[in-house]
């Protein structure tokens, strides 16, 4: 039982990117359940029981996402910015969507160009595999030709049981534009699937010329 708690909890922090705050807290947490074992004197059973109790505790504190509370797609925002902040190193670079796809190829999805970006404007750098509320997703980097920008584009399957609060997005002519980090975030439904992108200059729409003084 405490292995199978113990698998969960770790499983689900590595998704979710512990800060440096709760990265504290679970210390503080695991140096607290250690000591009382041992004042406490339990066996083997004890231990156990102390252990699930632990268990539960950062289940509650850290397998909820930290937007929690908020809308999905202000949820989605943050991830997505969050990820954008990180900037890990793409796993293939290509400009041909051809081999992103082949590189791509075990996600439940087959990764799309999409209309809002204008090859005119944006270049397409590489990919990565990624996540956005628990579930596979590309991250794809584009750069602005205009400004030498860098973008992280995502793309994931619009399962419509996860992502139902954002249903209308699929009759929605312009992109969901939130706030998170500093940045903007565009969000919308294309062909299927849920696309989020990142801006740093909110006034600026993903495939579009900036708006005119």
């Amino acid at each position: 039982m405490s292995r199978t708690l113990e698998q969960a909890v770790r499983e689900q922090v590595q998704s979710h990117r512990l800060d440096d705050r709760q990265a504290a807290t679970l210390r503080a947490m695991q140096e607290q359940a250690g000591s009382g074992h041992s004042r406490a004197g339990w066996g083997r059973w004890g231990g156990a029981v102390l252990a699930a109790a632990c268990a539960l505790a950062l289940l509650v504190y850290f397998l909820v996402p930290a937007g929690t509370g908020l809308p999905q797609p202000a949820r989605i925002a943050d991830e997505v910015a969050y990820n954008h902040v990180k900037l890990k190193p793409l796993e293939v670079k290509s400009a041909n969507f051809d081999e992103l796809r082949a590189y791509l190829a075990e996600l439940e999805f087959s990764p799309v160009e999409t209309a809002l970006l204008d090859p005119q404007y944006y270049e397409v750098l590489g990919a990565r595999y990624c996540s956005i509320e628990g579930q596979s997703a590309a991250q794809i980097r584009v750069r602005d030709r205009r400004t030498g920008e860098i973008h992280s584009l995502y793309q994931t399957r619009f399962d419509h049981e996860r992502f139902g609060e954002l249903s209308e997005l699929e009759q929605l002519a312009t992109p969901l534009s939130r706030e998170a980090r500093g940045m903007g975030v565009d969000i919308w439904v294309e062909k299927g699937l849920l696309f989020a992108i990142t801006r740093q200059n909110a006034s600026v729409a993903p495939g579009g010329e900036p708006p005119r003084e």
